[in-house]
């Protein structure tokens, strides 16, 4: 039987071809653009081409065009996934919301609302889903010895059993002492000038270059002059700038402040290059490593693919979002480190 261009488009994407299989479903939603199932498999194609951000609205035309069936529930699964890792947190939600009311049955779509819900910081909730799908579902002997006192703990994990009133209230426990010392502290700063609304530039700079005259002091000779900005940019045929970093080189570190590509080269390499570029600079000057912080509506997906393990984590920082910081170890030639 001849395959349609929409079967071949997905066998290529099974075979793990997906850069084929966008090109030929580009020409099928250009040439056929009420098309749903192939602007769904055209979004399936930017999801593992780790492009999200192109990927949704493909998944919104597809859904748009009257997508119905399995192909329907895959695309609202996929949208309200994609719209989670891009730290469209809210929209989630209503798209999760709207596919267990349409499809009850279907224990993915809590088990993604779940994921959603701890990005929302409704921990609660999230663990109650998620432990009512385990325990109903699994098929291991432990688990199902026990099934019905975790269905029954699921959503009261909070209560405490038999607790005094100060125990269930969370009353705090100070240490001894720590009230006198904290006396002690506000007697000795009572009497300090109260600081000034707003500084000027040169007294900021001032501020600046105290400090790091008290660093250089504090540290060997050979680190005192290690302290240097690092600005690149890049340019499209016509002298635009498309894209830049800005970093700082700083004692034995890289310090990478921002990193920004036009709309219109995000995907094509463009913060690839951008960020190879400044690591390049880093070990000419024998930086041991580059770090960096990025928000979960960036790109922390994008510095994990480069070899950025993730620090820390602020939660809520914007609410809703999260505040990544992350580093890089350089290797260096000669470098025996696997």
């Amino acid at each position: 039987m001849k395959q349609t261009n929409l079967q071949r488009a997905i066998a290529l994407r099974e075979r793990g071809e997906p850069e084929a299989a966008k090109r030929l479903l580009e020409q099928l939603v250009e040439e056929e653009p009420d098309n749903a199932e192939a602007w769904y498999q055209l979004a399936w194609v930017h999801d593992v081409m780790e492009l999200e951000r192109e990927a949704v609205p493909h998944y919104e035309r597809a859904l748009r065009c009257g997508l119905a069936g399995e192909d329907r529930a895959g695309a609202l699964l996929g949208l309200g996934s994609t719209l989670r890792t891009l730290g469209r947190y809210e929209q989630s939600l209503d798209l999760f919301d709207e596919a267990v009311r349409e499809y009850p049955g279907r224990r993915e779509f809590q088990t993604f609302r779940a994921m959603t819900l701890h990005n929302l910081n409704r921990h609660a909730e999230a663990m109650a889903i998620l432990l009512s799908q385990l325990a109903e579902t699994s098929g291991d002997s432990g688990i199902a010895a026990y099934g019905k006192a975790i269905g029954f703990y699921a959503d009261k994990l909070d209560r405490m059993w038999g607790a005094s009133p100060e125990e269930a209230a969370g009353t705090l426990t100070v240490r001894p002492g720590v009230q006198e010392e904290l006396r002690e502290e506000e007697k000795r700063t009572m009497n300090l000038p109260k600081p000034e609304a707003a500084a000027s530039a040169e007294e900021s700079g001032y501020v600046r270059d105290r400090l790091i005259a008290y660093n250089a002091s504090r540290l060997p000779e050979a680190y005192r002059d290690r302290y240097e900005e690092i600005n690149l940019v890049q340019r499209d045929a016509d002298g635009r700038i498309i894209g830049g970093v800005l970093s700082v080189y700083c004692w034995t570190w890289l310090e990478v402040d921002i990193l920004w590509v036009d709309d219109a080269y995000r995907g094509r390499g463009a913060g690839s290059a951008l960020l190879e570029a400044a690591e390049r600079e880093a070990r000419k000057r024998g930086c041991a490593f580059v770090k960096l912080n990025t928000f979960s509506f960036q790109a922390p997906a994008f510095y994990a693919r480069h070899g950025y393990a993730e620090l820390a984590v602020i939660e809520d920082a914007p609410a809703g979002h999260r505040h990544y910081y992350f580093i890089k170890k350089l290797q260096h030639e000669g470098d025996n480190r696997s």
